[in-house]
């Protein structure tokens, strides 16, 4: 049995190695996953349909053509398809990291070779089982493709060709000679699941133009990003039946999916990859009067926090303001003792708790899993803080210079560290006020930086403000004066279309393409649109309308 799979090894090797070597994946058949002769396109004219023709013209960026399936999706679609566990696949290294920064633009699209000799191995180990264990099994090797049809399908997403079951019963025939006709399945099973047909996910591309995806992308498109995995028998059932080329079919198969439980797989997985999740007060508290154990507690507290927060959005369809305005959050009995709340008493058991009266929180950007994103274990630099908090709010700024010996000082003084002494907030105003290349930029981060000073650099209620001296998160913004996180918060929610950051990162998680966040871009206007025509702007009803918007149902060619 150890020749045998070395054999395999050896000849899955020769098959993935084409792939990694930028031959195309999906040329292996006459039919790629984005060329099915039973394709339907996308369409939006029929009746029940969704007015989206005012964001239909100019994408604001292609979308990168070819990427790879990550861990939890290989485990998910192997645990799916065969009704069974998937822990073979839980050793796998997560080299393409569902991270925000990682993802933008599209994800990776070339194997790491860890990466591949670990899959095979769990593969080898999972087919095994399969095997062995019953789930699976023929008599002889003229059951082979009865026996693997409902599979194979699901795992290429389409039906297979003459020529690739042609293809697999050689290779079948080949492993099992001198064995068995169950050690020929192990083999055919493990072609398909390090297939380059199973592992990317490569769209046909036709010129440099934009165009709808076929039935069996948008199925494609809909189940990794709902429940991380590949469509099921019903959603391919439906790309046959023609039902996704029509409003009324695609809504009803996005509902049927929102209700199925593995759409926990997406309400775990995008608040993650959104918010970073994974890297939740990733430091050496040296400043902050709790051990280290005590803050990994901690750490993995206000993750699940903002994991929950974003899920129960969700799922209860609450408006999509919520995520910036919420006067409420959940916690347990730690993260809430934490937090300096004295209205919580459930344990480890993560409730929804109203937020105490006099409490300067409100929404996400007060939660300490984005106070602690600027922070070093010490200190919660300003300039830093705010640079954090506009990143969450959707816009971009540029680093500050840090060149000339003004503005190095500039920098030290706004991060909250000692120069010359304790620097009052009026006079690291005044001197910003002097200097116009920096001036710009810092009327934006620093009065964010300033707005969010009543929390300390580990999400507490802060005792002091970050110039050592009595907390101050007064400041003017645009003209407006504002005291503290949550009038600052209002006075940008509206200017700065706090709700779209939703949709577009969305977007972003499930297109695999930059997102155009500017007043007249095609996405932001599905994005607005999607949000108007929502039932007070509900989350759920955003998302549905999005995957139903030209933005989710179409590529851009680069």
């Amino acid at each position: 049995m150890q020749l045998f799979r070395l054999i395999l090894v050896f000849a899955i090797s020769i098959v993935i190695s084409a792939c990694m070597s930028g031959d195309n994946p999906g040329s292996s058949g006459t039919q790629s996953a984005g060329s099915s002769s039973s394709s339907s396109s996308a369409s939006s004219s029929n009746s029940g349909s969704i007015d989206h023709t005012a964001c239909t013209d100019n994408f604001a960026s292609p979308e990168f053509p070819i990427r790879v399936l990550n861990k939890r999706e290989i485990a998910n679609s192997f645990a799916d398809i065969f009704n069974t566990s998937a822990e073979e696949f839980d050793l796998l290294p997560d080299f393409n990291y569902l991270g925000l920064d990682a993802f933008e633009g599209g994800q990776m699209a070339e194997f790491d070779k860890n990466f591949y000799d670990a899959l095979v191995n769990a593969s080898l180990d999972a087919v095994d089982r399969l095997v062995d264990d019953g789930i699976i099994s023929i008599a002889d090797l003229s059951e082979l493709e009865s026996a693997l049809e409902p599979y194979a399908q699901l795992f290429f997403r389409r039906e297979l060709t003459e020529e690739e079951w042609s293809d697999l019963k050689v290779f079948a025939a080949q492993s099992a000679e001198g064995f068995s006709a169950n050690t020929g399945l192990k083999a055919a099973i493990l072609n398909i699941i390090t297939s380059p047909e199973f592992l990317y996910i490569a769209p046909e591309i036709v010129g440099n133009t934009t165009r709808q995806l076929t039935g069996y992308e948008l199925a494609q498109r809909l189940s990794l990003t709902l429940w991380a995995s590949v469509p099921d028998s019903a959603l391919l059932n439906a790309v046959k039946a023609g039902q996704l080329e029509t409003d009324a079919g695609l809504r009803a198969q996005i509902t049927r999916m929102m209700a199925d439980e593995k759409f926990a797989r997406f309400l775990d997985n995008f608040p993650r990859f959104w918010l970073n999740l994974d890297f939740v007060g990733d430091f050496v508290v040296s400043n902050g009067g709790i051990s280290d154990e005590q803050w990994q507690q901690l750490r993995a507290d206000m993750a699940r926090e903002t994991g929950l927060f974003i899920e129960n959005i969700i799922r209860q369809n609450k408006p999509v303001a919520d995520i910036y305005k919420a006067n409420y959050s959940y916690v347990n009995s730690r993260l809430a003792e934490f937090y300096g709340f004295d209205n919580v008493d459930q344990g480890e058991l993560f409730v929804k708790t109203d937020f105490p009266a006099a409490s300067h929180r409100t929404g996400l950007l007060t939660h300490g899993s984005t106070l602690t994103a600027m922070s070093d274990g010490e200190l919660a630099p300003i300039a830093w803080r705010g640079f954090e908090i506009w990143l969450r709010s959707g816009k971009k700024i540029d680093s500050h210079p840090q060149t000339s010996e003004f503005n190095q000082k500039l920098g030290l003084v706004v991060d909250g560290l000692a120069v010359d002494g304790l620097v009052a907030q009026s006079d690291i105003r005044t001197e910003l006020d002097k200097d116009a290349e920096c001036q710009e930029c810092h009327d934006f981060i620093d009065e964010a930086g300033w707005a969010f000073s009543v929390f300390d650099h580990m999400g507490r209620d802060a005792v002091a403000g970050p110039d050592g001296g009595a907390v101050d998160a007064t400041g003017v913004f645009a003209g407006e004066s504002f005291n503290g996180p949550a009038e600052f918060i209002d006075l940008i929610f509206q200017s700065y279309g706090l709700e779209n950051v939703f949709g577009a990162k969305f977007l972003l998680y499930s297109t695999g393409r930059k997102i155009e966040n500017t007043p007249l871009s095609s996405d932001i206007c599905a994005i607005e649109h999607a949000l108007n025509e929502s039932t007070n702007r509900g989350a759920s009803d955003v998302l549905i309308s999005l995957m139903m918007s030209p933005i989710f149902r179409a590529i851009a060619s680069p």
